[in-house]
Formats: C-alpha cells, structure tokens, sequence
C-alpha cells in the first residue's frame, strides 16, 4: 500500500512534459463533456476541447520544449 510520502515522491519525479501529456487528455475529456451538456452540439464541444488544449501543447512544445536528458 503506498503511503504519503511514496505518493509525493512519485508525483515529485514528473517532468513538466510528463504533467502536460496527461493534463491535455484531461482537460479535453472534461470541457468536452461540459460543452455536450451545454450546447448540445457534438461539434462545438470538440472544438471547445480543442481549443482549450492548445495552449497546453503550445507550451509543451513551443515555449518549454522537451530536450535529451
């Protein structure tokens, strides 16, 4: 069973690229399902998702590029 600290060393070891490739799908999955419920609109709601992704990737791939370790 993981305790405290395992799971905040686990979390601490995460790169900024690591934080990004799960926050996209999240975020995405999230606003599109509250844009379903509230435009009703299958295609509204993936362009909200999107649009609400693109500074993520911006940020992961323009701003704070990966590079080699």
């Amino acid at each position: 069973m993981a305790t405290g600290e395992s799971v905040v060393r686990w979390f601490a070891g995460l790169s900024r690229a690591d934080l990004i490739l799960v926050s996209v799908p999240l975020l995405f999955t999230g606003v599109f399902a509250i844009g379903t419920l509230l435009f009703d609109s299958l295609a509204l709601a993936v362009g909200a998702g999107a649009a609400a992704c693109c500074p993520l990737i911006g940020d992961g791939l323009f701003w704070h590029p990966p590079v080699g370790e």
